[in-house]
């Protein structure tokens, strides 16, 4: 990796943490309610700029490729370095899904509910519901927050560099 690719990484996961810290804490002040079973696209709000709403259209676009192909969705949108909690790569990040979308009832759904435009990247936050079996095998169902950093490629796709959540 070149020192100014490193030195925009830096700056990006810098972002990341302190949107995620901002998303965690701060309430759900956009009024919209949770609708997992809505189109991810629905979400998508006219009055972003038109970046942002590219980047959340690939947000919504892995968000459904998930649904459909699980782990392998986590490795198409990422971006050949990309960063997750204690994983670093492609293959580490599709590897951890393949485990966790093992896991018996397990499902994520997720849409973003907004975002900030930096340059070559962009963040999406959202909202997402986690389902998941617990021990006596019954389902559970969680909601949380995430952050997702994604930059322009030269070809004008987004791919996530970096990803975290609640």
């Amino acid at each position: 990796m070149t020192p100014d690719r490193l030195n925009h990484r830096r700056i990006a996961m810098r972002i990341a943490v302190w949107l995620i810290a901002l998303c965690c804490f701060a309430s759900s002040a956009s009024g919209q309610k949770n609708s997992f079973q809505d189109p991810c696209s629905s979400h998508i709000q006219s009055t972003w700029t038109e970046e942002l709403r590219k980047a959340a259209q690939a947000d919504c676009n892995f968000s459904e490729e998930a649904r459909k192909s699980g782990a392998a969705a986590w490795a198409n949108f990422a971006a050949e370095d990309a960063a997750m909690s204690g994983l670093s790569g492609r293959e580490q990040i599709r590897a951890r899904f393949e485990a966790v979308y093992a896991s018996p009832g397990f499902r994520l759904f997720w849409y973003p509910t907004g975002g900030e435009v930096y340059g070559s990247f962009v963040l999406t936050t959202g909202a997402y519901e986690r389902h998941a079996l617990d021990a006596a095998g019954k389902e559970t169902v969680s909601h949380g927050r995430y952050v997702t950093m994604w930059q322009k490629q030269k070809d004008g796709k987004y791919l996530y560099v970096w990803d975290g959540g609640e």
